[in-house]
């Protein structure tokens, strides 16, 4: 009995360490939130002040630190978010989650949303360049400041590399493929015709299909509100995540005085106001996507994807491409009769 006793006293007291290992490192991994943290890239000194509810206020001397500020506090609350998404794609999930994610990895290879995306960044203006490589500092400077990584990567042994701005582009092309829909459908029907009788498919398919989904947006006349100022109402829903979608800040600098939601990875606030305006954002499922039927003498190019899969076999991938789009019908969400290409204004 006594033997046993000590046996247990063992093992609760290798529980209670285990558990403070556990909540040291949790803490550890919090970002700091009060102050001095020197962080290389600013042209001035920033502050950054945060509400009740934890939403920062970013003030600055200059618009380019103001959005630094930006991407350094989406690092701190944001940073696991960050890197999944730009993992999700680049279609790297499998080098490290596994073999599970592989398939994931197929689709955005195939879709060559991180292609678009380099190729876009290197577009862009001077301007609009500058600013989105003071939010990208910005979240390595968060990154960099952190004892220890977020527990999702930690577990993980994951360090992001540093952010890039083709990253904060590659996430747009992530929300404008989280709001498209018409390729999926357009496959659906192609494999339903091909599937069932005329009559049949008549009556499964009629018209142009159900009408999307709403998406709200509207505005009170000045008029008609008790303050004599015209008011906007928003709502941009999207499915639920952990963590959400949205980020509230506030951003003032010279020129500049904007408050509302901010996506983790784009440098922009899109939804909210400044001291003139107010701004929101509906999706009511425009046509953005098209399939083309197509054949060998319409691909243009074959090149080889390198998929590595974490504890696995690193598998390559060959993706075709033809004037129209990548060719999207080996996945199982556009398979059809025919080989297929997609034509998506995110790829343009």
């Amino acid at each position: 009995m006594r033997l046993l006793r000590r046996a247990a006293l063992v093992l609760l007291a290798l529980a209670a360490l285990l558990a403070a290992a556990v909540w040291l490192a949790l803490r550890a991994s919090l970002p700091q939130l009060e102050g001095a943290i020197r962080a290389p890239g600013l042209e001035a000194e920033i502050v950054i002040r945060r509400g009740a509810r934890g939403v920062p206020h970013i003030e600055a001397q200059t618009e380019a630190d103001a959005w630094f500020g930006l991407g350094f506090v989406h690092g701190q609350d944001r940073l696991a978010q960050l890197e999944f998404s730009r993992l999700a794609g680049r279609g790297e999930l499998a080098s490290v989650l596994g073999a599970r994610l592989a398939g994931t990895d197929r689709y955005f290879r195939t879709l060559g949303l991180h292609r678009a995306a380099d190729r876009k960044a290197r577009a862009l203006p001077e301007d609009a360049r500058r600013l989105a490589a003071a939010y990208a500092a910005g979240i390595d400077a968060a990154a960099a400041a952190l004892t220890l990584m977020p527990p999702e990567l930690l577990v993980l042994g994951r360090r992001p590399p540093p952010w890039t701005v083709a990253d904060s582009i590659l996430v747009v092309g992530l929300m404008a493929l989280r709001l498209s829909g018409d390729a999926a459908e357009e496959a659906l029907r192609a494999r339903m015709k091909a599937a069932l009788p005329a009559d049949v498919f008549a009556t499964a398919w009629p018209g142009a299909g159900a009408p999307p989904a709403g998406s709200n947006n509207w505005v009170v006349a000045p008029e008609r509100s008790e303050t004599g100022a015209p008011i906007l109402a928003n709502d941009p829903h999207l499915g639920l995540t952990a963590p959400g979608a949205w980020y509230l800040a506030h951003l003032r600098a010279p020129g500049l005085d904007v408050l509302g939601a901010s996506i983790p990875g784009i440098p922009a606030i899109v939804v909210g106001r400044n001291e003139t305006a107010a701004w929101g954002v509906t999706n009511t499922g425009p046509d953005v996507q098209d399939l083309f039927i197509v054949g060998d003498a319409d691909i243009t190019e074959r090149r080889a994807e390198t998929i590595a899969v974490r504890g696995g076999e690193t598998e390559t991938l060959t993706v075709r491409e033809t004037r129209f789009g990548p060719v999207v019908s080996d996945l199982p969400a556009f398979s059809g009769p025919r080989a297929m290409a997609l034509s998506w204004t995110a790829l343009a």
